[in-house]
């Protein structure tokens, strides 16, 4: 059996091989800086192959899911009216993309395409959020509901919540940990209804 250090001493040996440099390498090459003209078209060059690229994707997604029976995808939803699905066949059993509405429909087609659209995965921060540079929690109202559970690998707890708001920040009697709610963008707060 062939130790790693031995694996390796034989590959030196049996992949030495030369290169050969030319000289321009070496000159020192004075290039003039892009105008934001160039980066620009660059860059616009790029947005549009990579929305191709998606589309192409896209649309190879829906054949597939055409081809397997299922007639809706993630994709095809542009209102809230899309979330209905197509009811059972006459004489047969529901299945849950046949009968599934709503939130829970979003999901299903999410789950479908491989994207988790609720993203549930652990928002435990990797930093500790400070009076001065809290942890920014998005929402869409001048406040947001918080369930701090300790700093990731240092301080884990019992999950504790929190309201933070755009205006004070809220602290974890628990760890420390301070968070703070930030607006979405174009979000807009209104005032109290008067209730």
């Amino acid at each position: 059996m062939l130790s790693r250090v031995n694996v390796n001493r034989n590959l030196l040996k049996t992949s030495f091989r030369t290169f050969s440099i030319s000289p321009s390498v070496f000159q020192n090459k004075v290039t003039k800086p892009k105008t934001a003209e160039e980066i620009s078209k660059e860059y616009n060059t790029l947005i549009v192959e990579n929305v191709k690229e998606r589309d192409a994707k896209i649309k190879e997604f829906k054949e597939f899911m055409k081809e397997a029976g299922y007639d809706q995808t993630i994709y095809d939803i542009k209102s809230k009216d899309d979330l209905f699905g197509p009811g059972p066949k006459d004489n047969t059993v529901p299945t849950e993309y046949e009968q599934a509405t709503g939130a829970a429909r979003f999901e299903m087609l999410g789950k479908m395409a491989g994207i988790d659209v609720f993203d549930y995965g652990s928002s435990t921060p990797n930093r500790i959020g400070t009076p001065q540079d809290p942890i920014p929690v998005l929402s869409h109202d001048a406040f947001a509901y918080v369930g701090c559970g300790g700093i990731q690998d240092k301080n884990v707890h019992e999950l504790i919540y929190l309201r933070p708001t755009t205006e004070e920040v809220a602290r974890c009697p628990e760890c420390g940990q301070c968070y703070k709610a930030v607006l979405v963008p174009g979000a807009e707060v209104h005032g109290e209804h008067g209730h």
